[in-house]
């Protein structure tokens, strides 16, 4: 998988060029394969495993940067197939530097961090793409600026001191973890986001950093609520149109990057929608669609699945999920700057890559994030925010009860929600804040127990047209009609079949989890009664004896949040003790 770092310094500064120049000094002499990228006084960047067609380094003519990951340029409405950027003109370079970088966000999408560097002003700048696709850290040292993909690659240099913040981690366990969703829901970013290792930042997606003379400045480059509240689409036909010519240009053209896809095909209905715009791709990639099923009373799409492949022409594979992996593979995990579940990472992960070999896939597509944009859940903030825009009518009791069939609740429990709600302050209603919100998370990129070779993925509903647009359709009508992501069931009727479209429900991993906790009670025993966990008081020594004694996983929702923290458990671990896990070399 592709990986970077930049080092940004004040080259006036002779400590901070000593600094610089140590840090390139260990980065040259790891085994990582790094290549640079640029090298100028005050900045060079270094990148490893690049794919060329899908990511990669674009160089900024005259030296003044360096783009790294996937670009496309941007496209118009009526645009079918939007191209992916070849290479940057004297023109794009002027209107960067002159722009600071923000304009990429206006003239390009994509997945990407980019670097550009004004000589003649000495200022740096770094613009994180808004959908986040492409990680993007930071940290300092002895005042020089790390930029990098990877928390492994940067504890590797050996010259940070990178201790874990416990507090970061106690909010983890307790379900209360700060990230940016109640960062966004209040329309700001703080002048740092927190990780779980104390001296590592996040650079949110659609920030901007400028650096001059060695200080930092950070501000909010691409703005969702802004978006939300620029040129509303209110027509319930013209957003579902809209939508579908959109997701298709974004689908195509990520599809256009790769010989071969593998498809994660769950059967519902975001995936199923993916599937059904690949369908019609010009010099469409091989494609071969993926279902997992595994036992449980909901926990088998392949019905669905079957039905959604068929529709589209492409041939299925059906895997049950592996319950016999071990727990001690946790520790074959990379560092990462903050915890996770890894359930579903070591169930897929060595498998996906070997058929993705056998089939030439290098890349995995994935409905992810559909949720979020298409707006699955809290159809009554929806009717709030028709309330907030338009007050009392016979519109708003449509909208209230198309609400309570989404929510399967009374209309005058959603009346009386959308009243209170709708008293939350601020310029972007209730709804469309948290819509908002929960597209502003960071995507998954790297797999914990990958390697170099393995198979890029991607969120193609997440690609910065179609968030934009989704940002523009008001909530009451995304979860309209009394159905939840109502306008892409609309949008996509054409190419779904029509027993997923009128699908309500989703499958579930509950029972799975139960049965891999049972096969491994005595690896998770050893992880947690004696682990960091219990060790900093964080976890109860003998409310966990109780929990993971023999015939007491029957429990299905303490198995799920027993795992969360074996996961916490093995994150800590990598960090203690890293000579324990040795991360895969870059080829």
């Amino acid at each position: 998988m592709f990986r970077y770092i930049a080092v940004a310094w004040n080259e006036a500064d002779e400590g901070h060029s000593a600094a610089a120049q140590l840090l390139i000094s260990q980065l040259r002499q790891s085994s990582r394969g790094w290549i640079t990228a640029l090298a100028l006084p005050g900045l060079q960047i270094f990148h490893a495993c690049s794919r060329p067609g899908s990511t990669e380094a674009y160089a900024l003519p005259r030296r003044a940067g360096v783009l790294l990951g996937t670009l496309f340029e941007a496209c118009s409405a009526g645009t079918e197939a939007p191209q992916r950027k070849q290479k940057f003109s004297i023109t794009d370079t002027d209107r960067i530097l002159a722009t600071g970088a923000r304009s990429l966000i206006a003239d390009h999408w994509g997945r990407y961090v980019a670097f550009a560097h004004d000589a003649a002003q000495r200022r740096t700048f770094v613009v994180r793409d808004p959908t986040g696709g492409l990680p993007c850290y930071h940290a300092a040292f002895r005042e020089v600026h790390l930029f990098f993909s990877s928390a492994e690659d940067c504890a590797g240099l050996g010259l940070l001191d990178l201790p874990v913040d416990w507090e970061f981690i106690a909010q983890h366990v307790a379900a209360a973890s700060p990230d940016s969703k109640s960062v966004m829901q209040a329309g700001t970013i703080p002048a740092t986001q927190r990780t779980a290792i104390k001296r590592i930042s996040v650079v949110l997606p659609g920030e901007h950093i400028e650096i001059c003379h060695g200080i930092m400045t950070r501000s909010l480059a691409w703005d969702p609520l802004q978006i939300a509240q620029s040129d509303p689409i209110e027509d319930g036909d013209l957003a579902a149109t809209q939508l579908r010519r959109a997701a298709k240009a974004c689908i195509h053209a990520w599809a256009a990057c790769y010989r071969g896809v593998l498809h994660s095909l769950s059967g519902g209905l975001d995936s199923a929608i993916v599937l059904g715009c690949l369908r019609d791709t010009h010099d469409r990639p091989a494609i071969t669609c993926l279902n997992y099923h595994s036992r449980g009373s909901d926990a088998d799409e392949r019905y669905f699945a079957r039905l959604a492949a068929n529709h589209a022409n492409c041939p299925l594979l059906e895997w049950e999920r592996d319950n016999a992996m071990r727990l001690d593979d946790l520790l074959a995990m990379e560092r990462s700057a903050a915890p996770a579940n890894y359930l579903n990472w070591l169930q897929v992960s060595r498998r996906e890559a070997r058929l993705a070999r056998e089939i030439s896939a290098d890349a995995i597509f994935s409905g992810d994030g559909g949720d979020e944009l298409f707006y699955r859940n809290q159809g009554i903030l929806g009717a709030a925010d028709f309330l907030r825009g338009s007050g009392v009518s016979r519109r708003f009791i449509e909208v209230a009860l198309d609400a309570a069939h989404v929510e399967n609740c009374s209309l005058w429990h959603v009346i009386r929600e959308a009243f209170k709600h709708r008293r939350v302050q601020g310029d972007v209603p209730p709804g469309k804040r948290l819509h908002a919100a929960t597209l502003c998370v960071s995507q998954e990129y790297y797999d914990p127990l990958g390697s170099a070779e393995h198979p890029e993925r991607v969120q193609p509903l997440l690609s910065q047209p179609l968030i934009e647009l989704c940002l523009r359709i008001p909530t009451y009508l995304l979860a309209g009609k009394g159905w939840d992501r109502a306008v892409a069931r609309q949008a996509f009727s054409e190419d779904v079949p029509r027993e997923i479209l009128r699908r309500r429900s989703k499958a579930g991993l509950n029972e799975n989890i139960l049965d891999v906790l049972s096969r491994n009670l005595d690896a998770a025993r050893e992880f947690l009664l004696d682990g960091e966990l219990v060790a900093h008081r964080l976890l109860d020594r003998s409310t966990m004896e109780a929990a993971l004694a023999d015939g007491a996983g029957e429990d299905k929702e303490l198995a799920c949040e027993l795992f969360d923290h074996l996961s916490t458990e093995a994150w800590l671990r990598t960090w203690k003790s890293p000579a324990q896990h040795t991360p895969r070399a870059l080829s």
